[in-house]
């Protein structure tokens, strides 16, 4: 830190030496006055050279820096002059025993008359070359001392360096996507006081990865001490960022990350499987936790108990998570899980309706944002309704149960007044229909598909149709059925043509974009160029869509953002694990790690 330093000097006659102090940079300069002497110095004669020092406060303003240097460390003060015929001289201040009115402290050294050297070094403790400290600053200059005359020389300390460091002002920035920061490096001394100043030797800034470029690589003093930093996002991995003056050296990281903020479940167990996060009208997070499985035969090799699925609730604001279970008892059978995989709250409503895929049932919990969720955590609870769904009519169990799935529920969608509420039956091959205004009272209708191994998922209501995927080892298709004309002669199915030809999809999400087409998500055995695919129904073509440059992805669930007025559809990588944001208006995908 930086005050401006005078040196007097003073015997019978005065010597006055300005002593200014720096982090190695600038000097300033002060007239000789004519000497007063009457005749030549005799050997051996000296003068009293009295310095004044002003040591700057612990943390001095920013304004009051100037290209000089004087640690506020400052402990100790030495000064060595040697001057003609070997003469020397030396002197010592502790700055922490003497008495120095704000913080001007002063010392005299007997200095020879003629061509002298003056060093000066300070230290961070007291007993400067001596004692345990470590040299913050020095300066060693020539300077002629005459006799009998009023002198003035002006001292440039420069500040030693001790270490170097750099940081980052945001060392997180999202992968597959550009980004920018800033990079700053610090010159310090030994007692952690930045230099300013011209350093010792020039500091290096470089990258170790072509991902990032900077903005400026070379740093010969402080008056620029940072540099643009520019990232591609073509890294998953940290890319280290050094700075260097040859001597110290310091590092730090850019993580390639998108701050995702972790919060633990409470009685989180092992097979819990957390599906389809949605927000509620409360603007509470909303999801399906399948629940915990248990082998009870090994025969049966499928057949498990299941503790009873939950519905876990996010409060963003207090970063809290609660769990409400949800099972519920069926003709007298003992409870069994509900495992919620799709979740929906009817537009305009408080009611949470949830496809329970395993217990083969839509059930709906009542005022779900007001204490239902609570209520519907007892067996008997009236703000559970469950409405069990048939198997396929022809080909298919009595009773849905675990081991057969026939009826298993993966997705549903209300119609756009909120009236009717359409679902897949995965392994019912078949697409019901339920009236809310008699749900749980009447029976679904069923729209039954053709005679062929087809599972109905992916249900999207849109444009007066309802859109749904069939898919099968055979089999990729999307399907339409017009709202006007629910059976099975209503129905349109088109090929998914952007899946090559010997390629094992496997069907994941489906969602509506902004824009007005549907896109789906695949997996399978990994010889297609993607598996992120758009369909447009009014021109009735499939196309795939890229993914982010060259990193693999493997995108699940995907549903719309909720930032108002964006255009961005969400989904979690399975490959990598990422959230990947997809772009409906420039079909640019990103990946934001989820787990660094």
């Amino acid at each position: 830190m930086q005050q401006p330093i005078t040196a007097r000097t003073a015997a019978a006659f005065i010597l006055t030496a300005g002593l200014a102090a720096c982090g190695g940079g600038g000097s300033s300069s002060a007239p000789v006055p004519t000497a007063q002497s009457t005749g030549a110095p005799q050997a051996g004669q000296r003068e009293n050279a009295t310095f004044t020092f002003t040591i700057p406060p612990k943390s001095p303003s920013a304004k009051t820096r100037t290209p000089r240097y004087i640690s506020p460390s400052t402990a100790s003060i030495q000064i060595a002059v040697s001057g003609p015929g070997s003469a020397t001289g030396t002197a010592e201040l502790d700055v922490t025993a003497t008495s120095c009115p704000n913080s001007v402290c002063s010392m005299t050294v007997s200095a020879p008359v003629g061509s002298d050297t003056f060093t000066i070094t300070t230290y961070d403790a007291a007993g400067g070359s001596g004692g345990s400290g470590h040299v913050l600053s020095t300066a060693t200059q020539a300077a002629t001392v005459v006799l009998h005359a009023a002198n003035a020389f002006n001292f440039t300390l420069g500040g030693v360096t001790a270490s170097v460091k750099v940081t980052l002002a945001n060392p997180n920035l999202p992968t597959a996507a550009a980004g920018s920061t800033t990079a700053t490096i610090q010159v310090l001394d030994a007692a952690g006081n930045q230099i300013v100043g011209t350093y010792q030797s020039p500091v290096t800034l470089g990258a170790g990865d072509p991902s990032v470029t900077l903005g400026k690589t070379s740093f010969a003093d402080s008056s620029t001490t940072s540099s643009a930093v520019s990232f591609t996002g073509a890294s998953r991995a940290a890319v280290t960022i050094t700075a260097t003056d040859g001597t110290h050296t310091g590092t730090t990281s850019l993580i390639p990350t998108s701050n995702i903020v972790w919060l633990t479940i409470p009685g989180a167990q092992i097979g819990d499987g957390i599906f389809h996060i949605i927000e509620g009208p409360d603007g509470k997070l909303y999801y399906g936790d399948l629940g915990q499985t248990s082998v009870v035969s090994l025969a049966s090799n499928f057949l498990a108990s299941y503790l009873p699925g939950r519905i876990g609730v996010i409060d963003p604001a207090m970063s809290q998570i609660t769990e409400y279970p949800i099972g519920y008892t069926r003709s007298g059978a003992a409870n069994i899980g509900a495992d919620p995989i799709k979740l929906a709250f009817r537009p305009g409503t408080n009611d949470l309706y949830i496809a329970a895929q395993e217990s083969g049932s839509i059930e709906r919990i009542a005022n779900a944002t007001t204490g239902g969720l609570a209520a519907a955590a007892g067996a008997s609870s009236t703000s559970l309704v469950d409405l069990a769904l048939l198997p396929r009519p022809a080909n298919g169990n009595v009773t849905p149960n675990v081991t057969s799935g026939d009826a298993t529920p993966r997705s549903f969608d209300f119609s756009a007044d909120g009236s009717t509420l359409y679902v897949g039956t995965y392994g019912g091959h078949a697409l019901a229909i339920v009236p809310v205004a008699t749900f749980g009272a009447a029976t679904p209708t069923y729209v039954t598909l053709a005679a062929r191994s087809k599972r109905t998922q992916g249900v999207v209501d849109l444009n007066g149709k309802v859109w749904f995927v069939e898919s099968s080892s055979a089999y990729r298709l999307i399907a339409g059925m017009s709202e006007s004309n629910t059976a099975l002669s209503g129905v349109q199915e088109y090929a998914d043509t952007a899946i090559p030809t010997g390629y094992v999809p496997s069907f994941r999400h489906m969602t509506a974009g902004q824009d007005g087409n549907l896109y789906l998500t695949w997996s399978g055995d990994g010889t297609a160029p993607t598996s992120l695919h758009m369909f447009n129904p009014a021109t009735q073509t499939f196309t795939a869509l890229p993914g982010p440059g060259a990193l693999p992805f493997f995108p699940d669930a995907i549903q719309r953002s909720n930032v108002a007025g964006s255009t961005a559809l969400v989904f979690n990588d399975l490959q990598g694990l990422n959230v990947g944001i997809h772009d409906t208006s420039t079909h640019a995908t990103t990946l934001y790690p989820a787990y660094t």
